[in-house]
């Protein structure tokens, strides 16, 4: 949407990037940002990410929480719980319902186990519970001894206490920045992700440490960039010989 990036130049251009938030640990990202229009005057801008598969977007917010523009425009019609058009309100998209794992208490985290139910087996249980990307999940229940696929209420209280520790102990990692940023490498040697700590849930051969989160990203992104190029290089020359 060429409108999209023109209103966000406009706005953007030249602007200091003072903040990155996660909401509720959720899949949105807001950026805040502080610049100066045409006069001289001092302005904020948020810029909202919204990483949700096919419904993402990217919303760009005033200081009063109105929206300036949006790159994929949804009114009451398409989208019954908000309307996302210049002049309106910006509100958040629908929440999941999930315990924010960052401010989680230990009586939340025990209300969360008295929910289990007859079958339910731990790593869904997790998920279903917690806002938690399945690969942290399966971390948190690996490292304090409990088998993915056993059932939740047949976890020992010993058990759920390891859990509890593990709940605080990533907890400690994240507002104390304890990362320990990590490369994960294919069997062939290829760049093919990035974690902010070490996985006892991969093989230990295919991690190696990096210096920043950023270098970690970076090489992974360049990796599938060199892949994608290669494929489309493949597809070409296909084309050519057929």
């Amino acid at each position: 949407d060429s409108t999209f990036l023109t209103t966000v130049r406009r706005c953007l251009g030249g602007a200091t990037l003072a903040s990155v938030d996660q909401i509720d640990f959720d899949r949105i990202i807001k950026f805040q940002f502080t610049n100066r229009n045409k006069i001289g005057e001092a302005k904020k801008y948020s810029l909202f990410i919204e990483i949700m598969g096919k419904h993402s977007n990217i919303v760009l917010v005033n200081e009063s929480g109105v929206i300036i523009d949006a790159l994929k425009k949804l009114s009451h019609r398409v989208n019954r719980h908000r309307e996302v058009l210049p002049g309106r309100a910006y509100i958040n998209p629908p929440q999941r319902n999930l315990l924010n794992p960052l401010f989680l208490e230990q009586d939340q985290f025990e209300c969360a186990w008295s929910t289990a139910f007859e079958g339910e087996i731990a790593r869904e249980w997790m998920r279903a519970r917690f806002a938690l990307r399945p690969t942290l999940a399966d971390e948190l229940l690996l490292r304090s001894g409990i088998a993915l696929e056993s059932l939740a209420t047949g976890v020992s209280k010993q058990l759920r206490g390891v859990l509890w520790g593990k709940f605080v102990w990533f907890q400690n990692v994240v507002h104390d920045s304890k990362y320990e940023p990590t490369q994960f490498f294919s069997e062939k040697g290829c760049p093919s992700g990035a974690y902010a700590v070490r996985l006892i849930s991969q093989p230990v051969q295919d991690q190696r440490p990096c210096p920043t989160m950023n270098e970690a990203i970076a090489v992974w992104i360049e990796a599938e960039r060199r892949n994608e190029d290669l494929g489309q290089g493949r597809l070409s020359l296909d084309s050519i010989l057929r």
